[in-house]
């Protein structure tokens, strides 16, 4: 008997702590603002990384992935088929490149993932809106994060995932997933 008052206790202050953090979670400064703000950092980066990729293939696995968007084909072991097939989405833009193509591509979702940056660090943890502002210009004038945005790989389109599954790590109480709306 004493033994299951422990369970139950330790149940109890487990579930007590939950709330708490539930309750901290779902007071979030997200307003009208931020989601315009959202949607113009995607655009804007959009609009810069789309200004500055080549219309040739670059070097590392760039070629592959061009051509692989292109025919539907797989770049290499892995494949990246989500890559592919929604690389396809770019093939129907009216340019002469199809390098150019898969470049605006991985352009538009490295964009995304900044965009999606910015709502996280806005919505879920809380930040504030220049705190936000200078990781996501940090992240997005990094190199490594700058070269891999100019060119067709599936670093970007992982990372944009990876970033929706974190608003769904922190669900509500009724565990339905906060998506950055």
């Amino acid at each position: 008997m004493a033994r299951r008052l422990v369970v139950n206790s330790s149940y109890n202050v487990f579930m007590q702590s939950r709330q708490l953090l539930a309750s901290l979670i779902l007071k979030r400064p997200w307003n009208r603002a931020d989601k315009i703000l959202t949607v113009m950092l995607i655009a804007a980066f959009g609009l810069f990384y789309a200004g500055q990729v080549s219309d040739f293939p670059a070097l590392e696995d760039d070629g592959l992935f061009v051509l692989a968007s292109a025919f539907l084909g797989t770049a290499h072991s892995p494949g990246y088929p989500l890559f592919i097939l929604l690389s396809q989405v770019a093939h129907l833009l009216p340019v002469e490149s199809v390098a150019l193509r898969a470049h605006l591509f991985g352009a538009l979702t490295a964009s995304i993932g900044l965009g999606l940056l910015y709502c996280i660090g806005r919505r879920h943890l809380e930040l504030e809106r220049a705190v936000c502002l200078l990781g996501v210009f940090c992240v997005a004038f990094s190199t490594l994060f700058w070269e891999q945005a100019l060119i067709a790989e599936a670093y970007q389109l992982n990372g944009v995932l990876f970033l929706l599954r974190i608003p769904c790590a922190w669900a509500d109480a009724d565990g339905r997933c906060q998506p950055c709306t």
